[in-house]
């Protein structure tokens, strides 16, 4: 029987902490909890927009795994957390509809992070800041470069479903295929799927 450990409330805090489990050495997964609120009693329930998620493990597993995540939370403060600097932004990504006027001179921009001020009248600009005022921070998420999740040994360990048969991969490099339905894998593109 599994043993459940605490939950998190987005999918990349819940991917860091199962990633700083596995690179220990503890199997562990995630249980994405899609919570329903009822509209009214006695009626159909909605799904609420946000999800969860669960950290499990196997019960041999899960002392460590409480000590190993209250040494990664420790860690991972909302002080220290990395925001992302705009050198890791890649605007080309991004529709090229979402490019912005200039504030000054309504001149359309080029989606360059690297342009700080507007090539036709001169007027100081901040690209990403001005996309995200129009169109809201979720705008730029596509910009930023996809490294990758796990590191060659947590790929080892990572006990991804195929997402085609469902055959759990560890044991598996990060990229390859299927040996149960000989599908193409990716364990990180499946680990961003599953967390979004």
């Amino acid at each position: 029987m599994p043993e459940k450990l605490p939950t998190f409330a987005t999918g990349p805090e819940a991917l860091a902490a199962l990633l700083w489990l596995w690179r220990s050495g503890v199997s562990a997964w995630v249980d994405r909890i899609d919570e329903r609120a009822p509209l009214m009693p006695g009626l159909l329930a909605v799904r609420l927009p946000n999800p969860s998620f669960r950290i499990c493990t196997a019960k041999p597993d899960h002392a460590r795994a409480l000590e190993l995540l209250a040494e990664f939370r420790d860690q991972n403060s909302d002080e220290d957390a990395e925001i992302p600097s705009d050198d890791a932004l890649v605007l080309s990504k991004l529709n090229p509809s979402l490019a912005p006027p200039c504030p000054n001179c309504l001149f359309i921009l080029p989606l360059d992070a690297a342009i700080s001020s507007c090539p036709h009248c001169a007027a100081s600009v901040d690209i990403p800041d001005l996309i995200v005022q129009a169109h809201g921070p979720d705008a730029i998420a596509d910009a930023y470069e996809q490294l990758p999740i796990l590191d060659d040994a947590s790929a080892l360990f990572a006990p991804t479903p195929c997402r085609k048969c469902g055959y759990v991969l560890s044991g598996l490099l990060r990229v390859g295929r299927c040996p149960e339905c000989g599908s193409s894998f990716d364990k990180d593109e499946s680990i961003r799927a599953w967390f979004a």
